[in-house]
């Protein structure tokens, strides 16, 4: 049983490491072609995370690689005091002009909409508008639609949009899943969350 524990581990680190290793080679091979678009953002983004989250880890990834400035706040994963504010208690979380955007993709695609584009962080948001809905247990989910598409209010290269969409949900569903695991309070909260 410890074996099947310790590769596990072992398979979970060297994952991080080979996604590590990919967006190291991605960024250096888009060097060169990379622009001062972070002018585009908005002056203060702080962005709570666990630095142990796979989900966190992507959006750090991502604010990084565009040099995107922001403030960063580690969460306690048992706590959340840091989180007292939020309207819910998911990570990663970045909050913009008092706005807050949970989920990676959606965090990722808001973003770089807004380094494409030329439209305030408030007008990139009525992109993705909001969808509630009731769970089983009668409470309600916010979602937000379009979390995988940058929205560039035209259809050039369409076919490279589907297979980045159809890439990036891959990652949500497949990859991330596969990494190390996430801290949780309870052991049910750590299953709710991978369900």
């Amino acid at each position: 049983m410890a074996k099947r524990y310790l590769l596990g581990a072992a398979a979970a680190v060297g994952a991080g490491i080979c996604l590590k290793n990919l967006v190291s080679v991605a960024v250096a091979a888009d060097e060169g072609n990379k622009t001062d678009e972070s002018t585009k953002l908005p002056a203060a983004i702080r962005f709570y995370q666990y630095q142990t989250c796979p989900f966190c880890s992507k959006v750090r990834a991502f604010l990084d690689y565009h040099a995107i400035p922001y403030e960063k706040i580690e969460v306690n994963p048992l706590f959340k005091k840091e989180l007292k504010f939020a309207s819910s208690k998911k990570i990663p979380l970045i909050v913009v002009n008092d706005t807050q955007l949970h989920e990676s993709s959606l965090i990722v695609s808001a973003l770089k909409t807004q380094l494409l584009g030329s439209r305030t962080f408030d007008e990139v948001l009525a992109c993705y508008p909001e969808i509630r809905s009731k769970d089983a247990k009668g409470r309600e989910i916010v979602e937000r639609g379009n979390k995988y598409e940058v929205m560039l209010g035209s259809t050039e290269n369409s076919e490279a949009r589907r297979e980045e969409v159809k890439w990036r949900i891959w990652v949500d569903d497949k990859l991330i899943h596969a990494m190390a695991p996430n801290i949780y309070r309870t052991l049910r909260e750590a299953r709710r969350s991978s369900a």
